[in-house]
């Protein structure tokens, strides 16, 4: 009798747990990977981001703020930026040989203001021939500053420069005799032509794409590093040349090319942020689709 019992029971059991299973499947569990959930509200009362075309430009003018606090206040990436080096190279001081590149360096990493070590220098200065990097010496000095001080670094390489030229062009020596190198006209009260480079031109890119990635395997896992600029067009790399035209053929020409050169550049860097100039396309070079 009880053995009889013991049998139903188990039998009721399994036909119970039968329908529970099937009931749960009607109601299987959702998988959310990859869902669209559709945009978020829309933001009223923000600012315009950008990117901005020649027709809204009004000036270079300078947004400034001021803050609360009467000591500096650290900010990296958007407090105060201090140049080891810039479009002319060190302090005036330095070029004149009245202080030494370590002396000028340890001026500019010692102000208790300044958060980010920055390095604005032309290619010439980390390339003199293919396949290395022949870095200037202010790289290391302000490496080993920014470690004393706390300090972080940035730097941007200048393929067009103003400074120097005829004489002294950003490119390397070495790729000058590669690539055509165009008149584009005076401006800034310039007795010469300045010239700027096809950056089309596969020598060119060749070269860029090969700069990129010995620059990315130097500094990309460095932990010091807060960012490097985006390389752009033109003058210091702004993506402009002043009132002056651009040396490409065409409007498609010069906006493919340096979408390409954004698109390889983006996508070398891993770990060290890119930031770019929001610079309005003066030069009709594309600058609107590379932002």
């Amino acid at each position: 009798m009880h053995r009889r019992s013991f049998l139903k029971a188990g039998a009721a059991l399994s036909v119970t747990a039968t329908l529970c299973s099937a009931e749960a499947q009607d109601v299987p569990s959702h998988n959310w990977d990859n869902y669209d959930f559709g945009p978020g509200p829309r933001v009223t009362d923000r600012l315009n981001q950008g990117p901005f075309g020649i027709e809204q430009d009004e000036g270079w003018y300078t947004v400034l703020v001021t803050s609360q606090s009467s000591e500096p206040v650290k900010n990296y990436g958007l407090g105060l930026v201090g140049y080891t080096w810039e479009e002319g190279g060190p302090s005036l001081a330095a070029r004149a040989g009245i202080e030494t590149l370590e002396q000028h360096v340890e001026k500019i990493a010692s102000l208790p203001f300044v958060d980010v070590l920055y390095i604005r220098c032309d290619w010439r200065d980390v390339q003199t021939s293919a396949g290395k990097l022949n870095l200037n010496p202010v790289f290391e000095l302000t490496l080993e500053a920014a470690k004393r001080h706390n300090r972080r670094v940035a730097f941007r390489i200048q393929m067009s420069n103003t400074e120097g030229q005829p004489a002294r062009l950003a490119l390397p020596d070495f790729l000058q005799k590669q690539v055509p190198l165009v008149k584009i006209g005076k401006t800034y009260g310039a007795k010469a032509n300045f010239v700027e480079p096809r950056y089309d031109h596969p020598k060119f890119q060749t070269a860029f794409k090969e700069l990129n990635e010995l620059l990315v395997r130097e500094f990309d896992s460095n932990p010091l590093m807060e960012f490097v600029d985006l390389m752009m067009y033109g003058f210091w790399g702004e993506g402009h040349t002043s009132n002056l035209p651009n040396p490409f053929p065409d409007y498609l020409t010069a906006e493919k090319t340096f979408l390409d050169m954004t698109k390889l550049q983006l996508g070398l860097w891993k770990n060290v942020p890119l930031a770019v100039n929001t610079q309005p396309d003066i030069s009709n070079v594309g600058n609107r689709e590379v932002q």
